[in-house]
């Protein structure tokens, strides 16, 4: 009797471990996700592929701009030389993470990245601010 009470624990513990696991797991995941959709975004700003970087706009900055207004958008704005993409933030309505960008001539530039799940692939898309 003592012998199955000792292992019904075992066995409860050990379950709670492996949710834990599983949560962080997951969590770990979703962070991964967010700061390659935030690297790709800027990895093609800096290299002018424009299109691309458009195609990781959430829908509604994509209803906001057409691809050729977005391109002028980034082309006015600072010229982004280098970025650095901090840790996720994770909130009940948006995730968002920390940027440092570098500005060609001014100094480095922060910004707080606002990320949403596309609803149909699952994927992550840029919400703004992204200068």
């Amino acid at each position: 009797m003592v012998l199955s009470i000792v292992a019904a624990v075992v066995c409860c513990v050990a379950g709670l471990f492996g949710i834990g696991g599983i949560v962080v797991l997951g969590e770990q995941a979703v962070e991964g996700q967010a700061k390659h959709a935030a690297e790709d975004f800027y990895r093609h700003l800096m290299d002018g592929k424009y299109v691309r970087a458009y195609t990781l706009l959430c829908d509604g900055e994509q209803s906001r701009r057409t691809v050729r207004e977005f391109q002028q958008l980034v082309d006015d704005g600072p010229d982004i030389v280098s970025y650095e993409i901090g840790q996720l933030e994770v909130l009940v309505d948006r995730v968002s993470v920390p940027v440092e960008l570098g500005v060609r001539g001014a100094n480095p530039r922060q910004v707080r990245l606002r990320l949403a799940q596309d609803p149909a692939t699952g994927e992550f898309r840029v919400c703004g601010p992204w200068v």
